[in-house]
């Protein structure tokens, strides 16, 4: 008993070891100075474009597909309101707005995805009623929330392509 216990640690341990160790990698799919082109992704391209800038990626961005070896897609959607949390958020004059983004990198010749992630979102703003410290979001709108989330998410996303080139987990 005891030595299968042991044997399945082992094992354990090492398919762990593996794991760390691939996501540790960087994107060999995806070398630095590649071409790359951002399709438009509605409520997001803009932001990601800009947090290329902000986040020094080892990447050429191009302005067309005919150019790129590889194209940016992704997705970004509000997510539906959670009735618990929506009526704590209420009762203290928070409005809150949840999102879910995707980016995706295809290789344009051969479709492969070398780099996919997704990054989950809460933004809030607090009411006229809280006394918060930063009484200047007091007045956000929910599409600026809605802004605000989207340009984090894609921050959050252009940081993670950052570390998966570098070889950061």
């Amino acid at each position: 008993m005891f030595r299968r216990n042991l044997l399945c640690l082992v094992g354990v341990s090492v398919a762990l070891a593996m794991l760390s160790s691939v996501s540790a990698a960087p994107l060999t799919n995806l070398p630095s100075g590649s071409r790359v082109f951002i399709a438009k992704m509605p409520g997001l391209d803009a932001y990601f474009r800009a947090a290329t800038i902000a986040i020094d990626v080892p990447l050429v961005f191009v302005a067309t597909k005919a150019e790129a070896d590889f194209v940016v897609t992704g997705t970004t959607k509000e997510m539906p309101r959670d009735p618990n949390l929506d009526v704590e958020h209420a009762a203290r004059g928070v409005r809150t707005t949840r999102l879910n983004s995707t980016i995706e990198i295809a290789n344009i010749k051969s479709g492969e995805i070398v780099f996919r992630h997704t990054v989950r979102t809460l933004v809030h703003a607090p009411g006229d009623n809280d006394s918060l410290p930063h009484r200047a979001t007091g007045d956000r709108t929910s599409s600026s929330l809605l802004a605000s989330g989207r340009e984090n998410a894609a921050r959050r996303c252009v940081q993670a392509l950052q570390d998966a080139m570098n070889g950061k987990p």
